[in-house]
């Protein structure tokens, strides 16, 4: 579950770094970035109010392969944009990226866990998957851009949260023949 979180933590990093390097290389300016932000912000906020919802309506296990698989489409389609207002637009692919990540990861780490060990399993594996992905990702992402171009890094990247999907469909297989 912790590399499976990492894969697709380190396309929520690039999300920051990657993502408004290509804005920036598009036009963007300091307001349209703010509302690549702020829609990002406000379209999370339904999800974590309903979360429970949809925790009990799909499972932590979907929830993870559903917002796996979101992050890769929404990469690749950050990749094939041509201008700043549908990269804005696109952020509101955050609606299942963000929060349903975050709740199926506190359920998948709280199972995994042994009794012993719930809240050390949990603040562990927060700190490796989301600061692992956050100290090596911008360095990553910029040498790969600086090489070839930004274009290039952002479809790495929905190949890297491409791989966190087929894992988590992996997982979702391996915990049911149980």
């Amino acid at each position: 579950i912790i590399v499976i979180l990492f894969l697709v933590y380190c396309a929520g990093t690039a999300n920051s770094t990657t993502i408004i390097d290509k804005m920036l290389q598009l036009g963007a300016t300091n307001a349209d970035i703010g509302y690549k932000w702020t829609i990002s912000g406000l379209v999370e906020i339904p999800v974590y109010i309903y979360g429970s919802f949809f925790l009990k309506r799909l499972g932590a296990y979907k929830l993870l392969s559903i917002s796996s698989f979101t992050v890769m489409f929404q990469f690749i389609l950050f990749g094939m944009s041509n201008s700043v207002s549908s990269m804005v637009l696109l952020s509101v692919f955050q609606i299942i990226n963000g929060p349903m990540m975050m709740l199926a990861s506190r359920i998948l780490i709280y199972e995994f866990s042994s009794e012993k060990l719930k809240s050390t399993g949990l603040l562990l594996a927060l700190s490796i998957y989301s600061g692992l992905s956050a100290f090596i990702m911008p360095s990553i992402g910029g040498t790969i851009t600086n090489y070839f171009n930004v274009n290039t890094t952002i479809y790495i990247v929905a190949g890297i949260a491409g791989i966190g999907f087929l894992l988590s469909l992996v997982l979702k297989k391996m915990e049911f023949k149980k």
